[in-house]
């Protein structure tokens, strides 16, 4: 005897689902990640653009019904493109303010019943802090860039291949597909001193100010960039008044904060009682 397998309408409503799912059409094109904006203390803007084809009338369909949603891996599992994803490593440097951000389906053509379709994930990369709120010391090897300063005023931006999430060859390299761009818009006022491989299309001759590059359909052998720049004069005094002000957070919450805040007014309160007597003396004598 055969026996019935008894489904629920929940379990018959997943199942209808996937077989939904895996009947949509999504054909990546290609992908494009930016990134741009990066300042002195290592944070950079992420755009990550991926371009893709949708065909038929079941994937346009679930496409626009995601057109506010902000989800990545309802992305990923509805386009079941497996490019859908961070290309850079978020444990590697903190991820701020994400956003997933479809946009509008263009170029639609009724002779195949396609679409061109665009996801772009958007989000800010940090190196990671030891302690919250960029107070303190940075952990090692966090971040896009490694940043030096070797000279008063000017600081030394070393790209860190750990933070690229591409895929990988058997020595590390990391490799760009045919399909993926990765392109690295430089701060204004760069001067690049060390650049390896040279994208195609470029001359370059070290040192030289470069505004941006791009790779694509290539490895990135023993991937190096490193740029310096420059800071204003009025700058570097401001970021004095910011470190110190930084120093001072951590010692006041610190474990013995109130303390060394204690002692400190104690400190003043005594030099201005000393002040106070000794001008009295001296008015006295006069």
């Amino acid at each position: 005897m055969v026996k019935l397998i008894k489904i629920s309408s929940i379990q018959m409503f997943f199942l209808i689902l996937l077989i939904s799912i895996a009947s949509a059409d999504f054909r990546l094109d290609k992908v494009v990640v930016t990134i741009s904006d990066i300042n002195e203390e290592g944070a950079a803007h992420v755009q990550e653009s991926l371009y893709f084809f949708v065909v038929g009338d079941y994937s346009r369909s679930l496409y626009d019904s995601g057109l506010y949603n902000n989800d990545l891996s309802f992305w990923a599992t509805s386009t079941q493109i497996t490019d859908m994803r961070f290309h850079i490593n978020p444990n590697k440097v903190d991820l701020r303010d994400f956003r997933v951000r479809p946009q509008q389906l263009k170029k639609c053509n009724a002779f195949t019943n396609s679409c061109r379709g665009e996801i772009i994930l958007d989000y800010i990369v940090y190196p990671s802090y030891k302690v919250k709120n960029q107070i303190g010391p940075l952990v090692n090897n966090t971040g896009l860039f490694i940043i030096s300063k070797y000279k008063p005023r000017t600081s030394s931006f070393r790209i860190n291949p750990e933070a690229l999430s591409f895929a990988k060859g058997d020595f590390g390299d990391v490799i760009i597909s045919k399909e993926t761009s990765l392109r690295i818009i430089l701060p204004k006022g760069n001067v690049v001193t060390e650049l390896n491989p040279v994208p195609d299309g470029i001359e370059v001759t070290l040192p030289q100010v470069i505004e941006e590059l791009t790779w694509t359909d290539t490895i990135l052998v023993r991937f190096s960039l490193v740029f310096d720049v420059e800071e204003s004069l009025d700058k570097e005094v401001a970021e004095f008044f910011t470190d110190l002000f930084k120093n001072a957070q951590l010692v006041l919450y610190g474990e013995h904060g109130i303390a060394t805040l204690a002692l400190v007014v104690v400190l003043v309160g005594s030099y201005i009682y000393l002040k106070s007597i000794q001008h009295k003396s001296n008015t006295k004598s006069s």
